[in-house]
């Protein structure tokens, strides 16, 4: 798989996944220009999604936009999934003196 298939494969199985384990699951969506990769309710709280199946590790921009997602909704917090990991310091840049609103998953590949 190449591109942004494997980015749609990837929301599929996490959107199976949450379905398996009774989680209440918003499909992936665009509003306003912007794309919502799907959003899930967990122990009273929602998670908007952001999934990512690249070649390399996501870099700062790709977090800080989808810090900036988070920011501008109701949800009040974010699951960064990211097969290749994270570039260095990406996640110590991001939430240096401020509060932890989001879940980081490296795909350890």
């Amino acid at each position: 798989m190449i591109g942004a298939r494997r980015g749609y494969a990837l929301e599929e199985i996490l959107q199976s996944l949450s379905k398996l384990y009774a989680l209440e699951v918003t499909e992936p969506y665009r509003i306003n220009g912007e794309q919502i990769d799907g959003a899930i309710k967990y122990d009273g709280e929602h998670y908007i999604i952001e999934a990512k199946w690249q070649d390399k590790a996501s870099s700062n921009e790709a977090v800080y936009q989808f810090a900036g997602k988070i920011e501008g909704k109701m949800y009040g917090r974010g699951l960064f999934i990211s097969i290749h990991g994270f570039s260095e310091n990406v996640i110590n840049s991001l939430v240096t003196g401020k509060a932890i609103k989001t879940v980081f998953v490296d795909g350890g590949i």
